[in-house]
Order: C-alpha cells, then sequence, then structure tokens
C-alpha cells in the first residue's frame, strides 16, 4: 500500500511539475525594448554580420546598420 502512495505521490508531483513549466509567462511590452537595447543588441549586430542580412527589424532603434558594419 505505501509503495502505491508512494508511485501516485511521485505522479501527482511530477504532473505538477510539468504543468508548471507549461505556462509561458507574458513578456510586458515595455519591457521588451529595454531588454533587447541592454541585452540582445550586440548579438543581434554580431549575427547580422555572420548571415549578411539586415536584422535591424529585431532591434527596438533602427540605427543605421550599414554605417555601423562597414556596409556603406
Amino acid at each position: 500500500m505505501k509503495v502505491f502512495l508512494l508511485i501516485a505521490s511521485t505522479r501527482r508531483l511530477k504532473a505538477s511539475v510539468q504543468n508548471q513549466n507549461l505556462v509561458k509567462p507574458e513578456l510586458p511590452q515595455e519591457l521588451r525594448p529595454e531588454l533587447t537595447d541592454t541585452y540582445f543588441r550586440d548579438q543581434i549586430l554580431d549575427r547580422q554580420d555572420l548571415i549578411d542580412r539586415k536584422l535591424s527589424a529585431w532591434l527596438t532603434e533602427y540605427p543605421d546598420l550599414d554605417k555601423m558594419h562597414g556596409e556603406g
């Protein structure tokens, strides 16, 4: 009986953890530009050079990327 209760309890715990991980918290709209500029700007510009495509739409501001990265 104890083994059955342990297995049932373990399954409930596993299901609870899995369900919590499926919930995607919503990112506030005003936070996205701040995160992009603060943390991801340099990475986006690096990827842009790597794949030789403009990724200015991924940035919150639209700097003159051609001049910044030697295309113009």
